[in-house]
């Protein structure tokens, strides 16, 4: 808004400079304010006016104009017949240096202005005055300012598109030798209800590296402005340093204005030494301290812009870093939420339905920027505040993106008493294709965490009781395409992963031996525990296809052996879950669970009987141990496997039974 009332002020200025160039041909004022109106019309198609009087004061090393009741008409389209209105423009220049080109200004003075701007569609009412070829001759600059004031002018934008007005009211504005080492300024007025205030001083000082010192302090609402040091003529050069602080009221309000929904802003303080050159765009951020409710950062920053990229390196500490508390989000009443699920059922059924397949063939959309060079590195000491500081403790980020090419290496995350690590690359700089290869490793996970938090969102639920123990994984995945569908169908790597000394609820285990009705009833008694032993899966993936090295899962109730396919590429899939009570026994009836077919919609066959051959068949001790080499590395003798141990040597035991029930046969 601002540039866009800038290049109008200069536009109306220019306008009244040529005056005093045709003025010094002829002094008739009438003649001089329809010639500068004819000018106008001619190069913006639109009317200039001078409705009141035009005093030309220009015998005179110091010449002045004085015009009253100027007005700028609208757009044609526009509901309003003047797009600016301007009671009075006083202005008093040097004469000599004007033929230079050089414009010295001693006095401006302009009140009680009214500029409307307004978009509409795919236009706008200052869109004529934009193009270059119509923007005002480039001969003239401004090299002095003595006094400037304008008192109040009001700036209103009405976006139709957007259906939003905003107002700006410049109460005051004064400006003393603003180009010289003895400037001063300040400002009063409002962005719409938000009052703005600035009072700016400069004078020389002999101090080492500081040519003149300015001091500006400001307000914006409840948001405390500082800011010390220096500032070139041109306002290219700026040193110094800054402060801010406030509550978080404004910058609701400022959230607002931009279009952006967020609940609410603490309050925050900010300390930060700033180096930059705006002419060059290198800007660089020193000694950042910035505390923010219970957060606190220190760190740098830098930034270094050109028409080919933008160089962004940054190093930030988090001593502390508070998280949101979505407590509040689960206050709403029973009615309100099961709304919101219905809602949200019926937009998902409507969306299935119109999606047959699970990954399409869209192009995937590029997220890296293209001309954005970036070097982060960012730690977090403490997580705390919310829910979620039960899950996450802290944390290490470091990530790089160059062409098109963003290098995770790696993302550390501490959470739920152990901790999980992210690596990789994305590259998206190759013909619209997306090229992933990304490694995750999970160490000492305790789910017990994640069931606590969740029941802490809802006490209502014993949901701490679902499933507990400790959970390791390691997850290699490689994939290229243009679309969803081509990420799916070339993945390829390999998913391995432990769960050891813990438990399930019963909910689960009689789910798995499909006892619907003793499983509500044990719910609701509390959901006893069952101890889990060991849970085990390996996973092969191939372009696209998911093969099942082994899934275990032993209890003291139930064993599980799960084997199959998924195939991402044609989305299909068949997979055989067998469930056995009391440790494959001889006398247990397994029961045995198929899916089967299109992956969004499978078929489901409950039921029949495999013998212990088959059933013991689908388990090896190869693969598991090898397994646990991929998740533990050579630590397979570490007593953290206690309870996996125990499983493979049921599964040798229930082996040797096989083969020899086999030779007797």
């Amino acid at each position: 808004m601002l540039k866009k009332l800038f290049i109008l002020f200069a536009i109306i200025l220019i306008s009244l400079l040529l005056l005093v160039i045709l003025a010094g041909v002829m002094i008739d004022e009438n003649r001089v304010k329809k010639w500068v109106s004819n000018y106008i019309e001619q190069e913006y198609d639109r009317e200039f006016e001078i409705t009141s009087e035009l005093k030309l004061n220009l015998l005179s090393l110091q010449p002045s104009v004085t015009a009253k009741g100027i007005k700028l008409e609208n757009a044609e389209w526009a509901d309003k017949p003047n797009m600016a209105t301007i009671g009075k423009v006083f202005f008093q220049f040097e004469f000599f240096p004007l033929i230079l080109g050089n414009i010295n200004i001693l006095d401006v003075e302009i009140r009680d202005g009214r500029i409307s701007l307004l978009e509409k569609q795919n236009k706008t009412n200052w869109d004529i005055f934009l193009p270059e070829e119509k923007k005002p001759p480039g001969y003239f600059s401004v090299e002095k300012i003595r006094n400037f004031r304008l008192n109040d002018f009001t700036v209103t934008y009405q976006s139709r598109v957007k259906k939003e007005t905003h107002t700006l009211l410049a109460k005051n504005i004064q400006l003393q030798n603003f180009y010289s080492t003895k400037r001063k300024g300040s400002f009063q007025g409002k962005v719409d209800s938000i009052p703005i205030g600035f009072q700016l001083n400069q004078k020389p000082i002999n101090a080492e590296n500081v040519d003149k010192l300015l001091l500006l302090t400001g307000h914006i609402g409840t948001i405390e402005l500082y800011f010390t040091g220096d500032i070139s003529d041109d306002f290219n050069l700026i040193r110094g340093k800054s402060r801010v602080k406030g509550s978080g009221e404004t910058l609701l309000q400022l959230a607002e204005l931009a279009g952006l929904k967020i609940k609410n802003f603490r309050s925050y303080d900010s300390f930060a030494t700033i180096d930059a050159n705006l002419e060059k765009m290198l800007i660089n951020v020193n000694q950042m301290d910035i505390t923010y409710g219970q957060s606190q950062m220190t760190g740098t920053l830098k930034i270094d812009s050109n028409e080919k990229r933008t160089l962004v390196r940054g190093d930030l500490l988090f001593p502390v870093l508070s998280s949101p508390d979505f407590r509040s989000l689960t206050k709403k009443s029973v009615a309100e939420l099961e709304e919101e699920t219905t809602d949200i059922d019926v937009k998902a059924q409507e969306k299935q339905s119109e999606k047959k397949k699970l990954f399409d063939d869209d192009p995937l959309e590029s997220f890296i920027p293209e001309k954005l060079e970036l070097y982060l590195h960012m730690k977090v000491d403490k997580y705390v505040g919310g829910d979620w500081d039960k899950l996450i403790q802290g944390g290490k980020l470091n990530i790089a993106i160059k062409e098109k090419q963003l290098a995770l290496h790696p993302i550390k995350v501490r959470m739920l008493g152990g901790g999980i690590s992210l690596e990789g690359l994305i590259d998206q700089s190759k013909n619209n294709l997306t090229e992933a290869d990304l490694r995750l490793n999970v160490n000492n996970f305790e789910l017990k965490q994640i069931s606590e938090s969740l029941a802490d969102l809802d006490n209502k639920l014993n949901i701490d009781d679902i499933i507990g123990g400790d959970f390791n994984a390691v997850v290699n995945l490689h994939a290229n395409g243009g679309s969803p569908q081509d990420m799916a169908s070339t993945l390829s790597g390999d998913l391995n992963f432990v769960v050891e000394d813990g438990y399930i609820g019963s909910l689960l285990v009689e789910a798995l031996q499909i006892d619907v009705t003793e499983a509500f009833v044990s719910w609701l008694a509390d959901n006893p525990k069952t101890e889990m032993n060991c849970l085990v899966g390996l996973f092969d993936i191939d372009s696209g296809r998911v093969e099942t090295e082994s899934l275990l899962i032993n209890t003291d109730d139930s064993n599980v052996v799960g084997n199959g396919v998924v195939n991402l590429d044609k989305e299909l899939i068949k997979y055989m879950l067998v469930a056995r009570a009391k440790d494959f026994s001889l006398t247990g009836a397994p029961i045995k669970i198929v899916m089967e077919g299109d992956l969004l919609n499978p078929m489901l066959d409950i039921g029949g009987e495999d013998s212990l051959l088959e059933v013991a068949a689908e388990v090896l001790v190869t693969p598991i141990a090898e397994g646990f080499k991929n998740i533990f590395s050579e630590n397979s003798e570490s007593e953290e496997l206690t309870g996996c141990k125990k499983f493979m040597d049921d599964i040798a035991r229930i082996q040797k039974k096989a083969d020899t029930v086999e030779k007797h046969q």
